[in-house]
């Protein structure tokens, strides 16, 4: 185990990492990152070609190392874009290293440490995407308040609906009875169970409050709706 954070980005070919779990396929254009405190195997062929950086752990001027570090802490293999212009610097055979030429290998591995930001900034998002959609669908049988929401996404009310805004572009409450919409639609569709029965399903208080949002969902009501799928069916 060494105390820095490797990678080992594939250009051309194929590379097979084993951390620990089983040999995983490094496909051509992602990168393999091993944080620092772990290890792993690396099996290759002769002719592939893959570019390897290793940031040591040593605190840097402008901190985006140590953010590369603090973003990464346990092994992945992800798509990462590598800048165009380094990829043409790698293959090109340079026979004076000047100030010039150095400053700008710098500024292309800059472009790529922000592009592996870029890629943990996404992966994040998804994940909170996720979490959201998980939480939402467990509670489909139940009438959550944004409060509830908030305190479970760990969010602001503000960062909260934003988020849902940018992602499924709705408020919070308006995606849970989306959800809840579909529940009921399944319900309706795929069961003889009473239109009063579904709406318990689906958290609602009362068959009225349940047959409002339904039909402002759906633009019929729950049994217009069943009526008319049943006569399609026909």
């Amino acid at each position: 185990m060494k105390d820095c954070l490797q990678i080992y980005h594939v250009i051309e070919g194929e590379f097979h990492v084993d951390t620990g779990n089983g040999w995983e396929r490094i496909p051509t254009g992602h990168a393999h990152i091993l944080p620092p405190g772990h290890q792993h195997a690396l099996r290759t062929g002769k002719t592939d070609l893959h570019l390897s950086i290793t940031f040591h752990t040593t605190p840097d001027e402008r901190g985006l190392i140590h953010r590369i570090i603090t973003a990464y802490t346990q092994p992945c293999i992800l798509p990462v874009t590598l800048p165009a212009q380094l990829h043409n610097y790698l293959q090109t055979s340079h026979l004076l290293f000047d100030e010039l030429a150095e400053l700008m290998l710098i500024n292309l591995f800059d472009t790529y440490c922000l592009n592996l930001l870029s890629q943990t900034q996404q992966g994040e998002t998804q994940i909170r995407r996720q979490k959201l959609l998980d939480y939402l669908q467990t509670h489909q049988d139940q009438s959550l308040t944004v409060k509830q929401i908030t305190a479970h996404m760990q969010m602001s009310r503000t960062n909260l609906q934003r988020f849902c805004s940018d992602q499924f572009q709705c408020g919070v409450r308006a995606m849970h009875e989306r959800i809840r919409m579909e529940n009921a639609t399944k319900l309706l569709l795929k069961s003889d169970m009473p239109i009063s029965e579904c709406a318990m399903a689906c958290g609602y208080p009362d068959i009225y409050a349940f047959s409002r949002s339904f039909k402002r969902t759906k633009g019929r009501s729950p049994m217009a709706y069943r009526q008319h799928a049943s006569e399609s069916d026909v």
